[in-house]
């Protein structure tokens, strides 16, 4: 739905760690940035003034993957707008709540990121990340066989468990045969 790559999400996450941005906040920016440069695309929307300040398109844009796309768009505010504005056009792509977080994961953090998430070996291709997908999928599958079989054997078992806890309580009891001949 963002128009991106697995690698490039795996940058933005590193690149969130290394900034102290929680990877909820990139998301939500993320997403607000993507609609807001679909908007832009069209000719509406917050960002077509913010786009044209930074000489940047929402078509260039939305070409490149994610990461790319914040580090130019952040590169780009840094080089073309005043300290004291950069906050508001930020706004203006990321959405207001995502601005100052996505500020801080500038070009020289996203770069170190991509370095991380390769030296690392982080990255996975597009077809291990549907496997990977798949395995966490059938893994969770085989939790809810055995939640159920859990389940059923617990319910299958009660009465005989109920009639086993009874009958050592009946024997334990004081004045009960073995109570006695332990003398309790």
């Amino acid at each position: 739905s963002l128009g991106t790559t697995v690698k490039s999400v795996q940058v933005l996450s590193r690149a969130g760690d290394l900034s102290g941005v929680a990877m909820g906040t990139v998301e939500q920016a993320t997403k607000d940035l993507t609609r807001r440069l679909s908007q832009a695309a069209t000719g509406t929307g917050p960002a077509v003034e913010a786009l044209k300040r930074l000489n940047l398109t929402a078509g260039d844009l939305l070409a490149m993957p994610l990461d790319a796309r914040v580090e130019a768009i952040n590169a780009a505010i840094l080089d073309f707008v005043p300290a004291a504005q950069q906050a508001a056009v930020a706004g203006q792509l990321f959405g207001e709540e995502g601005s100052i977080a996505m500020s801080r994961i500038d070009p020289a953090t996203l770069r170190q990121a991509a370095r991380d998430v390769e030296d690392f070996g982080v990255v996975v291709s597009e077809l291990d990340a549907d496997n990977i997908e798949s395995a966490n999928d059938a893994v969770s599958r085989l939790g809810l066989v055995a939640t159920g079989l859990g389940n059923s054997l617990a319910a299958a078992a009660a009465p005989g468990i109920e009639q086993l806890a009874t009958g050592f309580a009946d024997l334990w009891r004081k004045g009960a045969p073995l109570a006695s001949a332990l003398d309790l």
